[in-house]
């Protein structure tokens, strides 16, 4: 977790930032979203010997989440370049 405090006089900064990291950890928990080696989906390649190529993650990724709503979570996933043989 990171805590950024703008314009704060002083000493006064450590104390924000003892409010906002204990805020974070009280309210927020990190949960694993997907695991590494997990399959996400058929992902598109343009230009390459195969149209396509398996999605499948090479580390375990995390999300930090109000708690006790992990259960209302709706996983999408989104590319945000395209894939390009190289």
């Amino acid at each position: 977790m990171i805590a950024v405090v703008l314009k704060a006089k002083g000493k006064e900064v450590y104390v924000d930032i003892h409010k906002l990291l204990n805020y974070g950890f009280d309210n927020y928990e990190k949960i694993a979203i997907a695991h590494k080696d997990q399959f996400i989906e058929n992902i598109k390649i343009s230009n390459g010997t195969n149209s396509m190529v398996a999605g499948i993650l090479n580390k375990d990724l995390y999300a930090s989440i109000p708690k006790g709503k992990g259960n209302n979570m709706e996983k999408k996933y989104i590319f945000m370049i395209p894939l390009k043989r190289r």
